[in-house]
């Protein structure tokens, strides 16, 4: 069936309005203003936790990368641990073959020593013999008991050959034992310095072994950190759950209490009906001059109201106010035009109109119009939403 208008027909207002009176009695109790309260505390809720959360993020993340370079930190610090305790395997290697040298050289030197010391005393063995046959009788004497010149030629000759082989033995020796002494001294050196890098490694092993348990307990504090912070994060995640399904709730209830007043409102309108409750058009031509709208419409109405020059349907009247100058706007104004589009509660294919009589806030209004619950009838009702407003239009300055 085409619609006229701004024409709303009654079995829509009975879908849209009447059933929700059925769902629940409560919301007569309840105006919308309090959900709608409500609504607003929940969304700054939401906000401020929604805040909560990205500090609790921005801490998460700050935490995760600490943790992350001490963890970096810890596996670096085992590696030269590893490295380090390679260089200390190598330096004992060395340490071990320096003494190993030096306990050689020194059983060296002790074996020369004894050599040094018999050679001593062969060798004094010998001068003290030299010294007994050299106070014998004299040579001469000796020749002439003995029997002749040669023999104690011979022995003379023995005595000095063997005095000289002990000395140069002797001398020998002595210079093996220098040696062997001097290169015990070098090897000393060498054990000293292998066995100062030995320590020095060790140390160093101990300082890197101290800075990865610090590592390591740096990690483990920080990923108790993180945990907690994590824990945090989803309580507060849970906190918004919990707020946007009492949003949610809240928002059923105010379009429900909503739903309730306009049942309320159109069955009084009902009850009312032909007992002057609720204004009816007096008929065509009872309308200002300026109306030229079909008798009854809620454009109609208006027209008879305020003057407007345009033409057109109820969702034509933001453009056609525009195209003669009328300045347009989202705020509720009294004596404004407001303008709903096609569908919702209002017509879906014209839209509706009505004459703005009061304000109560920012999309809190009331209004007179026609063609609302009944056809061709004038109310009143209180507004409290901007849902499908398409603008307000208001009265040019004069």
């Amino acid at each position: 069936m085409g619609l006229r208008p701004g024409f709303r027909t009654w079995g829509l207002i009975g879908a849209a309005v009447l059933v929700p009176v059925l769902m629940s009695a409560s919301y007569s109790a309840v105006s919308a203003d309090q959900y709608t309260q409500q609504i607003a505390q929940d969304n700054q809720q939401l906000a401020s936790l929604a805040a909560q959360a990205a500090s609790l993020q921005g801490q998460l993340a700050g935490v995760n990368a600490r943790k992350g370079t001490a963890s970096a930190d810890a596996v670096a610090t085992q590696k030269q641990i590893e490295a380090l305790q390679q260089q200390m395997q190598a330096a004992q290697v060395q340490l071990n073959a320096a003494n190993a040298r030096w306990a050689n050289t020194s059983a060296q030197v002790t074996v020369v020593h004894g050599q040094v010391v018999a050679a001593r005393a062969h060798l004094a063995s010998v001068v003290r013999q030299l010294y007994l046959e050299s106070a014998r009788p004299p040579l001469a004497q000796a020749a002439v008991s003995n029997g002749g010149v040669q023999g104690v030629v011979d022995v003379a000759i023995t005595f000095s050959s063997l005095e000289q082989e002990v000395a140069n033995l002797t001398t020998t020796v002595e210079s093996e034992q220098s040696a062997l002494l001097a290169l015990q001294a070098q090897e000393q050196i060498e054990v000293n310095q292998a066995d100062a890098l030995v320590n020095s490694l060790a140390q160093e092993n101990s300082q890197l072994q101290s800075d990865e348990a610090q590592y390591q307990a740096e990690v483990a504090s920080l990923t108790g950190q993180s945990q907690q912070i994590a824990m945090n994060a989803q309580a507060i995640v849970q906190k918004i759950q919990n707020v946007q399904q009492a949003k949610a709730q809240a928002q059923a209830n105010e379009a429900a209490a909503l739903a309730a007043a306009a049942a309320r409102a159109a069955a009084a309108a009902a009850a009312a009906y032909g007992s002057g409750a609720i204004g009816y058009a007096a008929g065509p031509g009872s309308a200002a001059a300026s109306d030229h709208f079909p008798w009854g419409q809620c454009t109609w109405y208006v027209a008879s109201q305020v003057y407007v020059p345009w033409y057109g349907n109820a969702d034509q009247w933001v453009a056609g106010a525009e195209s003669y100058g009328y300045p347009v706007g989202m705020t509720p104004q009294v004596g404004a035009i407001v303008v709903w589009g096609p569908g919702g509660l209002y017509d879906p294919y014209y839209g509706h109109v009505a004459y703005v009589v009061a304000v109560q806030g920012p999309s809190s209004f009331t209004v007179d119009e026609a063609n609302y619950y009944v056809p061709n009838g004038i109310d009143q009702r209180q507004v409290n939403t901007l849902y499908d407003v398409e603008g307000f239009i208001y009265q040019p300055s004069s």
